[in-house]
């Protein structure tokens, strides 16, 4: 962890945050990263930006900071960038499950279907449960007409999360669509 007196961060750094942020992040600079998600969910994308080029001037690439980047780049409609950011980042960090998912959603946001499949492939290999891979994954076959390849990756997920409604509801949507198109 870096340490860091209130006097050393940049003007335009301060005036984003608040006071109590400016305390945590005294306390733990660590704490840039939430508080430049927290900008991303109420859509200060620039000032995310920002912060997040603070916390890498201060501690160097990691996993979630790439990750907040190429969110908030996502988020103003710069998916090219986002993308960009997200395929070194699996490079940097080809282990971390989340930045695979994240890279698999921006391929699919791109339209490029196999390398999506193939990194929400590599994600849930990593982490196995990751609900939100499987779920993109079996939604991503569907809207290639995979329908019964949706269906197995359904039934994988249910040996992890077997009780899961969203998972068993999803299930049942396939078995209703694959009768259909047998009909």
């Amino acid at each position: 962890m870096v340490k860091i007196n209130k006097s050393e961060i940049p003007e335009h750094i301060s005036c984003i945050l608040s006071g109590d942020e400016l305390e945590r992040i005294v306390k733990n600079t660590d704490s840039l990263i939430d508080i430049a998600y927290d900008l991303i969910e109420i859509e200060e994308y620039e000032n995310s930006l920002d912060l997040l080029t603070y916390c890498y001037e201060l501690h160097g690439f990691t996993p979630d900071l790439l990750n907040g980047l190429a969110v908030a780049y996502s988020e103003m409609d710069q998916s090219h960038k986002a993308l960009r950011i997200m395929k070194k980042a699996s490079d940097m960090y080809p282990d971390d499950a989340v930045t695979l998912a994240n890279t698999a959603t921006l391929f699919w946001e791109n339209g490029d279907y196999a390398k999506a499949i193939y990194y929400y492939n590599l994600a849930i290999k990593e982490n196995n449960t990751l609900l939100d891979a499987y779920i993109n994954l079996i939604n991503l076959h569907y809207e290639c007409g995979d329908i019964f390849i949706a269906f197995i990756t359904c039934l994988k997920i249910l040996q992890v999360f077997p009780d899961d409604r969203q998972i068993l509801d999803l299930r049942d949507e396939l078995i209703f669509d694959m009768a259909i198109s047998f009909s």
